[in-house]
């Protein structure tokens, strides 16, 4: 959009946020091991939903993370990244 409209971005606002799941996500070791030589390869790759550091003190749930970056003015959004839950900002 801000390509499109000619929107400049001055400054820029990054937030992430960890969102907490419900029910069964399992994922093997050899799946984990799979995944870690196909994003070295550069293929694209599924998230893990796993247990991370919990800011709404949860530990017992899984989660994954989501990252947002909008233009500080206009909060256009520029690029977005979804993590694995053990992922740190």
């Amino acid at each position: 959009m801000y390509r499109r409209f000619g929107v400049k971005v001055e400054r820029a606002h990054l937030d992430g946020i960890s969102i907490l799941v419900h029910g069964k996500y399992e994922k093997e070791e050899k799946e984990k091991e799979d995944t870690i030589v196909k994003e070295e390869a550069g293929e694209s790759v599924a998230i893990i939903i796993t247990q991370g550091y919990s800011r709404d003190h949860r530990p017992d749930l899984k989660q994954f993370t989501w990252q947002l970056l909008t233009s500080e003015a206009e909060g256009i959004p520029l690029s977005m990244n979804v993590g694995d839950g053990n992922k740190t900002d």
